[in-house]
């Protein structure tokens, strides 16, 4: 689940969709004395429609759970179904608990109760507060031009039931972010320290936060609901306001974290949208317009600038040139996966192999394409440089400054 309290999410277009057939409800609230710091809203039809929000103090995580009688409204087999609140569509990654009733569909997310808030809870929970009526909708377009509702729960401003999720489960009113355009500004979180700037995107799915990272490089982690980013390191491409960049990300208890360059951050600030496409590549677009001030502050305390390791503290000449060899190499493989039409590359530190040289602090590197795949595109193992049985390595030695390619054999 989300684990930082990214902000404000963007609001989507959307079609406007017929309401014929759908049960206009209102929320119900009947506290349970032997479950206290429980919170259970619903609305229901008295038949088999509902659709409820549940809570506690202990896990902060808004479940949310619908039912639908199949009819010619509604068929599990071809509709997908989404929540509208006001100008958001809430694109839940359902499950099916079990247990269905004959001729009703039943889901829910998240599966389990989380401690944490997921990152759309504070804009869903405020919409309702402020008396937004939530919809059930279904649609089987992808751009839901073909929605049509099949529930509508209204609820004044100062509903009791949204009141107690709100008191439960909502924003913390004590610790209120900073909001700039689409940023937040946040002093900590539990994974960070230090302030950081936060955004939401991919319709509410991927959170994006920029800090200084403990060795003063300014960092950027990603995370996207339902998905952890797998450990080790790759090369993705990212673009800003279609200028493409080649990141060198690594997985980091589920978040993709890269270090950012100067030319990057100042395309950052004075751009408008930044894309990221994931190992599976997913094109992850987030809107960062209007983001420079928010950028500053959190960045404030960065000591270092420049994207290369040679300016991060405490690292020897030996680190420091073989972590420059690893980004040039990963840039090219990129490069060579993009000519395929691929999104991004995966070159896992297995990929270099290092070979003492006796004497020296330096050692020779012989890089393995047989590790290296391409993501999307034509081309997936090797990036064009592997046969049926043998992959093309090569040979790096140290140089005075850098390493250099001495050698290119099949093995």
């Amino acid at each position: 689940m989300i684990r930082l309290l990214f902000g404000v999410l963007c609001t989507l277009s959307f079609a406007t969709s017929t309401a014929v057939g759908q049960a206009s409800l209102s929320w119900r609230y009947d506290p349970d004395p032997t479950q206290p710091g429980q919170v259970f809203a619903y609305a229901s039809t008295g038949r088999t429609d509902y659709v409820s929000l549940a809570c506690s103090q202990q896990y902060q995580g808004l479940i949310v759970a619908i039912s639908i009688e199949q009819s010619g409204l509604f068929d599990s087999r071809v509709d997908d179904l989404f929540l509208r609140v006001g100008g958001l569509d809430y694109l839940l990654q359902w499950t099916q608990p079990g247990g269905n009733q004959p001729g009703t569909f039943s889901v829910r997310w998240p599966d389990k109760p989380t401690v944490q808030r997921w990152v759309q809870q504070d804009a869903l929970l405020s919409a309702l507060s402020d008396g937004t009526p939530l919809r059930v909708m279904a649609s089987r377009q992808p751009d839901r031009s073909d929605a049509r509702g099949l529930i509508s729960v209204s609820g004044g401003a100062g509903d009791p039931a949204i009141a107690a999720l709100n008191h439960t489960c909502g924003r913390v009113p004590s610790a209120p972010a900073t909001t700039y355009s689409h940023w937040s500004l946040i002093g900590q979180t539990e994974l960070w320290t230090a302030p950081t700037a936060v955004t939401g995107g991919f319709e509410g799915f991927a959170s994006l936060a920029l800090a200084c990272g403990g060795d003063g490089q300014p960092i950027m982690a990603v995370e996207v609901e339902g998905y952890r980013f797998p450990d080790g390191r790759r090369t993705l491409s990212t673009s800003i306001d279609g200028r493409q960049f080649q990141l060198n990300w690594f997985g980091w208890k589920g978040y993709a974290v890269a270090n950012l360059g100067p030319g990057f951050l100042l395309g950052m600030k004075s751009g408008s949208e930044l894309i990221v496409y994931s190992p599976t590549g997913d094109a992850l677009d987030f809107t960062v317009s209007g983001g420079g001030a928010v950028l500053d502050q959190a960045l404030a305390r960065c000591t270092v600038t420049q994207g290369n390791a040679s300016s991060t503290p405490n690292v020897t000449p030996a680190a420091a040139m073989l972590s420059r060899l690893k980004q040039s190499v990963r840039a090219r493989v990129a490069a060579e996966c993009a000519s395929y039409g691929g999104t991004g590359a995966d070159v896992p530190d297995s990929a270099f192999e290092e070979v003492y040289r006796q004497g020296s602090p330096f050692s020779d590197i012989w890089f393995n394409y047989g590790e290296v795949s391409c993501i999307g595109g034509s081309m997936g193992w090797g990036a064009g440089n592997c046969g049926a049985a043998k992959c093309l390595n090569q040979r790096y030695q140290p140089g005075d400054t850098d390493y250099f390619l001495s050698d290119e054999i099949l093995r």
